[in-house]
């Protein structure tokens, strides 16, 4: 078997758009009617700080019911049966991120020294646990002052002012239909660069952020 590499120019970047309401949206079941999903994939990114309330037709039957707001899913803990659900709250579109040209994300956990002093017996190797995990990432674009696709402000403003502003917008990594990351994020950094021989270009660098319901990361 010959496993097929993907070429870098193949993905996509997706940036977040406005908060859109959304109400009594459909979802569609899977996973044996644990996971219930946005059926309109272009609403599937919820807001990361709104109130999205859980419209069930009965129930529900699990005793946990989880939100994955970057998924636009729903899991619940038990078989729900022919129980329905729509959600009432709000979603972000994603849009393409035009002339990006270089993306980079890590996910990275804090190793943290836990060796215990023992004069009887010395531990001949440290001993260390992970503790917080840490999202970081950067973005490399053309630099692009003006309006470009369905962005406004342009992209280099958007950026700008999610810096100043300190907003949370979501992000996604578009490998193929079978590889998909998506991630909250605020910018920390945005650098522009100018050189006599070369187009302006510009440099963002980025942090995970936690939803309201703590989630930073999903893999699809």
């Amino acid at each position: 078997m010959v496993n097929t590499i993907t070429d870098g120019h193949l993905a996509i970047l997706y940036i977040s758009g406005a908060s859109t309401a959304m109400v009594t949206e459909p979802t569609t079941q899977s996973g044996g009617n644990k996971t219930y999903t946005i059926t309109a994939a272009a609403h599937r990114v919820m807001d990361p700080t709104a109130t999205q309330t859980l419209n069930w037709s009965a129930g529900p039957t699990g005793t946990t019911i989880t939100k994955n707001r970057l998924a636009g899913a729903v899991y619940s803990s038990a078989d729900e049966g022919a129980h329905t659900l729509t959600i009432t709250g709000s979603y972000l579109p994603m849009a393409a991120m035009l002339y990006a040209r270089d993306f980079s994300m890590s996910i990275k956990p804090k190793v943290v020294d836990t060796t215990t002093i023992n004069c009887a017996s010395p531990p001949a190797y440290e001993t260390k646990q992970r503790s917080l995990s840490e999202l970081t990432g950067t973005i490399g674009a053309f630099f692009t002052p003006e309006a470009a696709a369905t962005f406004t402000p342009a992209i280099t403003e958007y950026f700008y002012k999610s810096l100043s502003a300190s907003t949370v917008f979501a992000l996604k990594f578009y490998v193929s239909a079978n590889y998909e990351l998506l991630a909250w994020v605020t910018v920390d950094t945005e650098a522009i660069k100018a050189t006599i021989n070369n187009v302006l270009d510009e440099t963002v660098s980025f942090r995970g952020v936690a939803d309201a319901d703590g989630r930073v990361v999903s893999q699809l």
